[in-house]
């Protein structure tokens, strides 16, 4: 797992020193001063509110400390959809201070292609320092999830639409969505090549939008 650390520490943990502890097979500790936290893969795929698995293509799971005293995780689009939203705007819609932010590509991804971002610009592994990744209340999620989650490109041939994954991958549902006209699909696979299609009926203008189950208008093309 790709561990770093926000350039920004949350005003809940300012001063306070923070230590993640990578324990190895998908184990971690988090050590907030005194205060010290386990949490594992299974913490992380759980969403505490719903109790249901996260598993969703681009994903991000918010880790943070609740009233019983443990790590829990929400899962952030579910919930929010919050596409433009920073940490700020999800500490008010969700009412959780994110302590950890882990960025999931796909579904079926290795956790060696996950980022665990500690929400602290002071947090270390262990002493030692954590790569910087800027997530923080001056940038959406949506930016930071450019960087870490996958991303859609359009392309057009008429009123035929695709939309092409990066990283390319096979069977990732994509979901199409229009302002104009109508569309002879809104959810379809992406193929070999990570592109998936549809085509638009009736439009003469209008944007196409692509996205993900819970991120939509990842991508759009004017038609």
């Amino acid at each position: 797992m790709n561990l770093r650390k926000n350039t920004q520490t949350d005003p809940q943990y300012e001063g306070k020193t923070i230590t993640l502890k990578d324990k190895g097979s998908d184990e971690f500790e988090i050590t907030i001063d005194s205060d010290t936290y386990q949490f594992n893969k299974n913490t992380i795929l759980l969403d505490h509110k719903t109790k249901q698995a996260i598993n969703t293509h681009h994903s991000i799971s918010v880790l943070a400390v609740h009233d019983s005293g443990t790590l829990k995780a929400t899962d952030l689009f579910r919930h929010t959809q919050h596409n433009k939203s920073g940490v700020g705007g999800i500490k008010y819609a969700l009412n959780i201070i994110p302590l950890v932010f882990v960025f999931i590509p796909f579904v079926d991804s290795s956790t060696d292609d996950w980022t665990l971002v500690v929400n602290s610009n002071v947090a270390t592994n262990e002493g030692n320092a954590l790569t910087e990744f800027n997530v923080d209340n001056n940038r959406s999620i949506a930016d930071a999830s450019n960087d870490l989650l996958p991303s859609i490109s359009m392309s057009k041939d008429g009123t035929d639409i695709s939309a092409t994954i990066n990283p390319v991958k096979e069977n990732v549902e994509i979901y199409f969505e229009t302002t104009g006209g109508y569309l002879n699909k809104q959810r379809a696979n992406t193929d070999a090549s990570g592109v998936a299609s549809c085509t638009v009926i009736g439009a003469t203008s209008g944007k196409v939008k692509a996205g993900f189950k819970y991120f939509s208008g990842k991508a759009e093309i004017t038609i």
